[in-house]
């Protein structure tokens, strides 16, 4: 009664102990999650930084945590710098007199600008009647064709330096340069510190973590390969899907405006999304086709982001993850987007993840029950026969000995009592 009583109040206060724990670490899970992933794809790496440290974990563990980040950043910052200069470059050909004169014309063609500029104009200042003011009333309508365009000209690229500032700022703000917020800060250090600790201690957390949980060591190790397989299947299948979109888009839209490598960035990046895709590129590009005039080129551009780009995600993505994670297509298609809704961009890792430990762990219960009814079933039907055999065979039938008798002492034998002979009578 008393270790009873010793379990459920040990019980008790690990499980307030454990929610006060996960209230301290929530913040930080994803962080966490992230290293750990990035640290099980890494052990290559890793290895090959242990044998040339001699054995020092910790300095290998360091080395890897750097080349981690320089393999991240370096990568992420020159193609950040490298987009907005070619995006600040076209903005300044497409403002040059050479291009921007036909541009406008255009543009007043379409829309009819001239007439509305012209009303514009006569609503301020009447045509006068006499020949000789009409002439100057023309030079001065000319030179007010010019100021608007000059504003025009002026308006736009003061907004394609808004957002080519806002677009340095944007990458200013990823590198925690400039207006990064505390948390975003903070996750990037516990994601640090944590990738660190994973590389060096690894084994031996994972040693102390499976020596906690009251579950057989082979279970745990079917769970840790799961883990791993589904990891790498989805990492796999997000980036190869996010390139394969990305580079299929920039080839098309390349020649309509060019542009290959900033083009190839921006649709790697927005395809890595699957809510928003790469849609959000080719489609701004199909409406400017098709304001300008090109409605083939807009329709084909359409059909081919709907279409190709479309089924090119669903392909690579169900195809890496059904060969290397064995998830069921309409399962890995759920588990992402259940995911990405629940967690937001993190949910695309952890969503598969879950559903294939969830049908391990599963798995894993019926083998257990099954286990646990075949031996429960063999000891009823053991005792059944057992009862059975006691009840209807007879003992000497069973090859029970007989007892014998108890022995008696022997008595001697009795002998005939003698018979007296008879007397004769005598005769008178």
């Amino acid at each position: 009664m008393a270790r009873l009583v010793s379990l459920i109040v040990l019980t008790v206060l690990i499980v307030f102990l454990g929610i006060t724990f996960f209230q301290v670490i929530a913040p930080f899970l994803l962080p966490l999650f992230l290293a750990g992933v990035v640290a099980l794809l890494c052990q290559p790496m890793f290895r090959y930084f242990l044998t040339r440290t001699n054995d020092k974990t910790h300095w290998a563990a360091g080395l890897t945590t750097a080349a981690i980040l320089a393999i991240i950043f370096v990568p992420l910052a020159t193609g950040t710098v490298i987009a907005t200069a070619e995006l600040y470059t076209f903005a300044q050909k497409r403002l040059e007199p050479a291009q921007w004169k036909p541009a406008y014309g255009k543009f007043r063609e379409r829309f009819d600008a001239d007439e509305i500029i012209d009303s514009v104009y006569d609503s301020f200042s009447p045509p006068p009647t006499d020949k000789d003011q009409l002439a100057e009333w023309e030079t001065r309508r000319d030179r007010f064709h010019e100021q608007v365009e000059t504003n025009i000209r002026a308006n736009t690229k003061a907004a394609l330096n808004r957002v080519a500032e806002r677009t340095m700022g944007f990458a200013a703000s990823t590198f925690g340069i400039v207006g990064r917020i505390v948390s975003g800060v903070i996750g990037g250090l516990m994601f640090i510190i944590g990738l660190f600790y994973f590389l060096a201690d690894g084994p031996v957390l994972l040693a102390a973590t499976r020596e906690l949980i009251p579950v057989n060591q082979d279970y745990q190790q079917q769970l840790l390969h799961r883990f791993n397989k589904v990891i790498r299947a989805v990492v796999l299948a997000t980036f190869a899907a996010a390139l394969g979109q990305g580079v299929a888009t920039a080839a098309v839209l390349y020649f309509f405006v060019g542009h290959f490598f900033l083009l190839s960035i921006v649709c790697t990046l927005t395809a890595m999304v699957p809510l928003i895709g790469t849609w959000l590129v080719w489609a701004p590009v199909a409406i400017w086709l098709a304001a300008d005039g090109h409605w083939g080129s807009a329709l084909f551009v359409t059909a081919y982001g709907t279409i190709f780009i479309g089924t090119l995600d669903n392909i690579i993505r169900t195809y890496v993850l059904h060969s290397d994670a064995k998830l069921h297509p309409l399962l890995a298609f759920v588990s992402v987007l259940g995911g990405l809704q629940a967690m937001g961009l993190w949910g695309i890792f952890v969503g598969p993840t879950v559903a294939s430990c969830l049908h391990a762990l599963i798995k894993i219960f019926n083998t257990e029950l099954k286990a646990f009814s075949e031996e429960k079933f063999a000891n009823i039907k053991a005792k059944t026969a057992s009862d059975m055999t006691h009840n209807t065979i007879p003992p000497d039938m069973a090859g029970e000995e007989k007892t014998p008798p108890p022995a008696t002492p022997e008595q001697p034998e009795s002998k005939p009592p003698k018979k007296r002979p008879a007397k004769r009578r005598r005769k008178r």
